[in-house]
């Protein structure tokens, strides 16, 4: 069966592959492994690995391809623009409807994946992400799950689990090289960039929760750019608005487009 969404689940080494999903149901999307750490001498053990996988999958599911990257980044917002590229070199813009990438420590499973997917093509969703269980270390309430709701909606999905449309995510590629750290991208580059292309339905599904089960850094980290991530949201935050009076001043001084930009 035909996929029409591709799923980058994020690793830091091979002998850890995957270790935090659970292959409970026949994947109902396209795997590709993205390695964001050097393993130039780990080469042999990750192929290995990825047969296990594979051959884990196909045991009771039939046969799935599982691909690789391998990039050695600084942060997520360097792993988006490889994803990116990937993505135009193989020309997969066309062939996907959603595209999706997990960080490694959220505790999931194929099945849960499956019926947020089904979820986000019943209520037409731009970009959506799973709800986080009560006990998962969080920075935004909003993602948390509500009890009595199969969704919510918001007016943007975290970075540490979202699947956007696939045309959303090429519109806001441009802006993947501001932030090594993702941070802004998330909050600012995504939201504008749906509301001047006319992206305007963002849940979290709350039928379905996983598990965010690593502290959240504190983003005091500098990166190579000079920046800590703090002050990559702040710049990106700035390159917005900049951006909104160029492009679409009148848009600009939208009530909702002030919320999102004084976030």
């Amino acid at each position: 069966m035909t996929s029409d969404t591709i799923l980058f689940l994020i690793s830091s080494c091979p002998e850890r592959c995957l270790e935090n999903v659970y292959i409970d149901d026949n994947p109902l999307f396209d795997i590709v492994v993205f390695y964001y750490q050097s393993i130039e001498d780990k080469k042999d053990s990750l192929r290995a690995k990825l047969k296990i996988l594979s051959r884990s999958i196909a045991k009771n599911f039939g046969e799935i391809i599982v691909k690789s990257l391998i990039y050695e980044t600084e942060g997520k917002g360097q792993i988006l623009q490889k994803i990116d590229e990937f993505l135009k070199v193989n020309k997969l813009y066309k062939k996907y409807k959603y595209v999706g990438i997990f960080d490694d420590d959220v505790v999931c499973s194929f099945s849960g994946i499956n019926e947020i997917l089904s979820i986000a093509r019943k209520y037409k969703l731009d970009s959506f992400q799973p709800s986080l269980t009560k006990d998962s270390f969080f920075s935004y309430e909003f993602t948390l799950k509500k009890n009595t709701e199969l969704i919510h909606y918001v007016k943007w999905v975290e970075i540490m689990c979202p699947i956007y449309d696939s045309n959303l995510f090429k519109l806001s590629a441009s802006f993947f090289k501001e932030s090594i750290s993702s941070w802004g991208l998330d909050c600012y580059v995504f939201p504008i960039i749906s509301r001047m292309n006319s992206y305007s339905s963002h849940a979290v599904i709350d039928k379905v929760s996983f598990s965010h089960i690593r502290k959240v850094t504190s983003g005091q980290i500098r990166y190579s750019n000079g920046l800590t991530a703090g002050e990559e949201k702040e710049k990106l935050r700035r390159l917005m608005i900049t951006y909104l009076n160029k492009i679409n001043p009148s848009l600009y001084i939208h009530e909702e487009i002030q919320s999102i930009l004084n976030f």
